[in-house]
This record gives structure tokens, sequence and C-alpha cells, in this order.
């Protein structure tokens, strides 16, 4: 198939209004801060037992039974978290396709019917991607990166057309096929976006540390030292930490209109 009019420029001005609208970057927010909040919390109770892990990966040996029991809640906190986050997914992404207000509620709603495909889906495609990318190297590298051009437009296709789980692979794959470098330009296009969205949302941390941080390495300040610098900006350091984590659930949002969108302009 032929070359293809994009408009990316249109493409992303319209990404970066849905995203930066709080009713479609809250819930990501939301779901993010609860788990990191909670998981914190978990390990400032459990101190001890992170230490008995950083020995262990230390002197080599292998963690007490006591410490796979007490880590089991944190595996809990992170599927509880994983499950709400692509229902998040879900409900966003059939957003794109209704974005009037009164259709808002709907999406919500509406999720529940596909999530269980669309949930597999993305377990699939997340394991794909995981599995290559463990063969370590650059090989593990370069073919991490083709399972995402392959798989990438897999959960869009459940939304959009309504696809199963074989279906929804198939045609991700088949566009990949057909649209290559159609595909890789859009694989890049979301990182970019994503990229300078994360530099924008990291700026203050950056600006609050980066005294601390040449005086680090100009004056040989020891780590005690820079735990005390962190400890007495605390306050600025949670506030800094939301600002990323806005920043974060905005890039989530941009990216899920991004995939919807581009998936929409290349399946034709």
């Amino acid at each position: 198939m032929g070359w293809i009019s994009i408009g990316w420029g249109k493409i992303i001005k319209e990404a970066l209004i849905f995203g930066v609208s709080p009713k479609r970057f809250l819930p990501y927010f939301i779901a993010d801060v609860t788990a990191t909040a909670l998981g914190l919390c978990y390990i400032f109770l459990n101190s001890s037992l992170v230490m008995e892990y950083s020995l262990s990966l230390e002197t080599g040996t292998i963690p007490s039974p006591e410490f796979a029991s007490a880590i089991a809640p944190l595996l809990l906190l992170f599927l509880v978290w994983y499950l709400v986050k692509v229902y998040i997914d879900a409900a966003v992404m059939k957003q794109v396709l209704n974005p009037k207000p009164k259709d808002f509620g709907k999406c919500w709603t509406g999720s529940k019917k596909i999530y269980p495909v669309f949930l597999i889906t993305a377990i699939i495609v997340g394991l794909a991607t995981t599995l290559v990318g463990m063969m370590g190297d650059i090989t593990g590298d370069i073919l991490t990166i083709i399972a995402t051009l392959l798989l990438m437009f897999a959960l869009p296709a459940v939304i959009v057309d309504k696809k199963n789980i074989a279906e929804s692979l198939s045609k991700s794959i088949d566009i990949f096929r057909k649209r290559w470098m159609h595909v890789l330009l859009s694989l890049l296009f979301i990182t970019v976006t994503s990229f300078f969205i994360a530099l924008i949302a990291i700026i203050p941390t950056l600006i609050l540390f980066s005294g601390a941080v040449i005086q680090f390495f100009t004056t040989n300040m020891i780590e005690t030292e820079m735990l005390f610098y962190i400890m007495q900006n605390s306050l600025l350091l949670i506030i800094c930490g939301l600002v990323f984590m806005v920043g974060w659930a905005m890039i989530s949002a941009v990216k899920t209109n991004l995939l919807v969108t581009l998936y929409r302009k290349l399946n034709k």
C-alpha cells in the first residue's frame, strides 16, 4: 500500500488538548499516586526487610522466607494497580472515539464489556515485549523494538473495531506488514512526544536538587549529608514528585489518544 498523509501537527495538537484535560489524566494520576503512597508506606513500615534484601544482594545470599512472605502484599498491590491501569486505558481509548461530555460516563461503564479481551491482549503484548527484552545485549533491544512495532496497535484494534484477542494481534501485525514505515514513524513520534512531556515535568526536581548534586560532586559531600539535604527538603521533593506524576499521567493520556488516532489513520 502507498504512502498516506498523517497530518502530524494536527494529531499532536489534538492529543495534547486531550491529554492535559483533567478528566483524561486524573484517573491515571490517582491510580499511580495511590499505589505509590501505599507501597512507600508499606516499605517504610518494613524498612528492616528492605535492609535485609539490600544486604542479601551485596553478599549474594538468598533472602529469608520472612522476606518472601512480606513482599507478597507489594506484589498484590502491583497486581491491583495493573488491573486498574488497564481498565483506565480501555476507558480513555473509548473516550478518544467518543469525546463528547455526554459520553464520558458511558465510556467508563461500557469498558466493562470489552475489559476481559482488552486485559488478556494487554498481558500478551506486555509479556511478548518483556520476554524478548530479557535476552539482553543489543539483540534483546532490537527484538523489543520489533515486538513493539508488531503489537503496537493490538489494543486500539480491540477498542475501535471490537476485535477479539487473536484478531487484534493479527490486525496489528498486518498494519505493520503493510505500512511498516508509518508504524516506525508513529513509534518515534510517540516516544519523542512522551520524552518532552516528561522533561518538562521533571524540571522542578532538577532545579531543586541541582545545587545539591553539584555540591555532591565538587565538594565530596558524603552520602549522609546528601540524604540529610533531601530530608530537609522532603516537602518540596514530594511536591516535585507529584508534579512529575501529573506529567506522567498526561503522557499516558496523550499516548492513548495517539495510539487510537494513528490506528484509525493507518487502518485504511
